[in-house]
């Protein structure tokens, strides 16, 4: 059967939204250190080709989010589909892993302005607390609020705090 990718009714490019996708079964396929590394590697390696514009993740032991902006001439499905695809076919290769990584699909909500931005970034980074990870987002290696993470600034950043 195929799917059809999520649309928006004016469209998901040039837009920014939180977007979480699970494990599949939500069994805990993320929760070693190398797949947690290896989403990582996938969503640096997109970022730096331009697919998207990172501005936060987290990745838990069996789901993910994110905090992306997609860019003009492209899609949320298109993203999502590099991301996971990718990561599962990096999986397998490396590690022999012969399951399927990811559910189909995934939820996503549009951030329109810096309220809602903030609300679910704050979401985001309370997802390692609440789960008894860390006592702080700061010390979960797989949160984009550990220390040296390079991402990139929010759309909603003003021009004099972006300096």
């Amino acid at each position: 059967m195929m799917t059809i990718p999520k649309r928006h009714p004016d469209g998901t490019e040039g837009k920014t939204f939180f977007v979480s996708t699970a494990a599949e079964s939500h069994r805990f396929l993320l929760q070693t250190d190398r797949m947690k590394n290896l989403v990582i590697e996938v969503l640096y390696e997109y970022r730096k080709t331009g697919e998207f514009l990172l501005h936060e993740f987290v990745i838990m032991p069996n789901h993910l989010h994110l905090i992306v902006s997609v860019p003009e001439g492209s899609s949320l499905s298109r993203v999502m589909q590099l991301i996971k695809g990718r990561s599962s076919y990096e999986a397998k290769k490396r590690f022999g892993i012969p399951l399927t990584i990811w559910q189909r699909g995934f939820s996503d909500d549009y951030l329109p302005n810096a309220e809602k931005y903030a609300s679910f970034r704050r979401y985001l980074l309370e997802n390692p607390v609440k789960a008894r990870l860390v006592e702080r987002s700061e010390e979960y290696p797989y949160c984009s609020s550990f220390p040296g993470v390079v991402l990139d600034p929010s759309p909603f950043m003003s021009r004099a705090k972006a300096r």
